[in-house]
């Protein structure tokens, strides 16, 4: 119990609650950018952020996946995002409609349906249990798989999406949404117009010094995890081996070279040839 309280102890920090209360605006004011409005939101809470990203732009959408450590987790991971690339983050609708109209109109929300296995299989313990009943919609009328639909749409559509899919703070297990969708983008793979790519994101919370620091090593293409995931055991057995596979950081990481980076080489190298042809012509005169 003393650690589930204190994995929630950021909440109680004022300068804490003021920047959540104002990200509404500041994610309107910043035009939707979520990397904008997400530092503007830890310079009002006061942390330092450390970003360290080891790749460029992609092509394509790429899906955000992060261990949940802190209550704030959504914010940090949302900035391992360029700020060039759209991005959605998957959100509580609950959550959603406490934090205003903007976050809540343009993000994924989800209120997944649970299940009796779910709730006996996937969680241990009291209050994980308490809290999975609490976050999930019950009933034979609920459709299961609306969120799905919405968040491989979004890839699917060369957007950006971050999950958090320990589902509650501090639980290392993963939930098996985030199987769920590569699974569906597997079946779905020729309705996929761009490239897509998964970023395993690690988050390293230093309340003492009031600091966070973001470290995305590297892009997986989903494309390379698509026969694994058609051929696994169902949604959970996929995400077990996603979760083995983050903690141990065993990525196979893809060497991307976007579109920006390359339209800079061949700027670079036609200004080189243009520089050397003056260069010769005032040789010859």
């Amino acid at each position: 119990m003393g650690a589930k309280i204190q994995a929630i102890r950021p909440l109680l920090d004022l300068r804490t609650l003021s920047a959540i209360w104002h990200f509404n605006r500041d994610f309107r004011d910043h035009h939707l950018n979520m990397f904008d409005a997400c530092q503007t939101f830890f310079a009002r809470a006061g942390y330092e952020t450390v970003i360290e990203r080891s790749w460029s732009p992609p092509p394509g959408g790429v899906l955000f996946v992060a261990d949940h450590i802190s209550p704030l987790d959504g914010f940090a991971m949302s900035l391992a995002c360029p700020s060039e690339l759209a991005l959605k983050r998957s959100i509580f609708l609950v959550t959603a409609l406490c934090m205003g109209r903007q976050v809540y109109r343009n993000n994924v929300l989800v209120w997944p349906k649970g299940s009796y296995h779910g709730l006996v299989r996937r969680t241990r313990g009291i209050i994980p249990r308490l809290m999975y009943v609490l976050t999930h919609r019950w009933g034979w009328w609920v459709r299961p798989n609306r969120a799905l639909h919405k968040m491989c749409q979004t890839i699917a559509e060369g957007s950006c999406l971050s999950v958090l899919p320990s589902g509650e703070i501090g639980q290392r297990r993963w939930r098996s949404g985030v199987g769920a969708v590569i699974i569906e983008l597997a079946r779905q793979r020729f309705a996929v117009r761009h490239p897509a790519f998964l970023a395993p994101v690690y988050i390293d919370w230093r309340m003492s010094d009031r600091k966070v620091i973001i470290r995305s090593p590297g892009l997986v293409s989903l494309e390379s995890l698509f026969d694994k995931a058609l051929h696994a055991d169902g949604r959970e057995e996929f995400t077990d081996w996603l979760a083995d596979q983050y903690y141990t950081q065993s990525w196979q990481f893809e060497s991307i070279r976007s579109p920006r980076h390359e339209l800079d080489s061949t700027s670079l190298i036609e200004s080189r040839l243009e520089s050397r042809s003056t260069r010769q012509l005032f040789h010859f005169q």
